[in-house]
């Protein structure tokens, strides 16, 4: 089936991504539900199958979404084999409300993902192993950055916290690889630290602002098989002035670089 079920949708490269439905509810079925008993008449992986359709269909809003759904039960009905009636706004809202995020984005990302690796090999998965025999290091640039939410900063409810969310941004595909919550007495670097894993840095090139010139973090990524992009600024006047003495220096061998 097409990622938007009845029309295409063009992806960050140009190309619809062709996903099959039972996949997507299986990876969703892997997402912790915090719902009670009580409120689990609906299973989280169909709602969420259902809200990822209409969703890549081109809807924006939640209420968008549902209309989308709405207006197709029939043909949702004969795709996901559903015998029963549909949920109604607030089921969608409360199972939203009581999921980890974090969850549900590595659960996308996984549907998505695989399913460019078939596009590209099929359905041998020795074919992929053999591309990357084959072919030199195919590094992935990944956009690493953080943002505090619009509405949230300086909220009028006084118990209303900002929202800071820190993303890893496959700029190739345009998929969220994973998403964080920086804590308000955390920074962004001290936040992407604590998570860095080989799935997150292995074979990327990881583009992150000033922040995160400090030999810890780029210590990490070069032992979990990653390469970074970053500026060294007045921010780290030691490192910026041990740089600026580099390259002035008369015997360095320039074979390695230009600039």
């Amino acid at each position: 089936m097409n990622i938007s079920i009845f029309g295409e949708i063009k992806q960050a490269d140009h190309y619809a991504k062709e996903v099959d439905a039972l996949s997507l509810y299986r990876a969703f079925e892997q997402i912790e539900d915090g719902r009670k008993r009580k409120g689990k008449r609906y299973p989280l992986a169909f709602l969420f199958t259902v809200l990822f359709f209409g969703k890549m269909a081109g809807e924006t809003t939640l209420e968008g979404i549902i209309d989308w759904i709405n207006e197709r039960k029939q043909e949702i009905k004969r795709l996901l084999c559903w015998p029963k009636s549909f949920p109604v706004r607030k089921t969608y809202i409360d199972a939203l409300a009581k999921c980890d995020h974090h969850e549900v984005t590595k659960a996308l990302a996984h549907v998505l993902l695989k399913a460019k690796a078939v596009q590209q090999c099929g359905e041998e998965p020795s074919r992929l192993i053999a591309q990357k025999e084959q072919k030199k290091e195919n590094l992935i640039h990944t956009a690493v950055d953080g943002k505090i939410l619009r509405g949230t900063l300086n909220h009028d409810r006084e118990d209303q916290p900002p929202v800071h969310l820190f993303s890893f941004y496959e700029c190739e595909s345009g998929i969220v690889l994973d998403q964080f919550l920086v804590k308000k007495e955390n920074n962004e670097e001290s936040a992407c630290r604590a998570i860095l894993s080989p799935l997150l840095v292995k074979n990327r090139v990881l583009s992150v602002d000033a922040l995160f010139s400090c030999k810890v973090w780029c210590a990490i990524v070069n032992a979990y098989g990653g390469y970074y992009l970053l500026s060294i600024k007045e921010n780290t006047s030691g490192t910026l002035r041990d740089i600026q003495d580099f390259f002035e220096g008369e015997r360095i061998d320039r074979s390695e670089f230009q600039y």
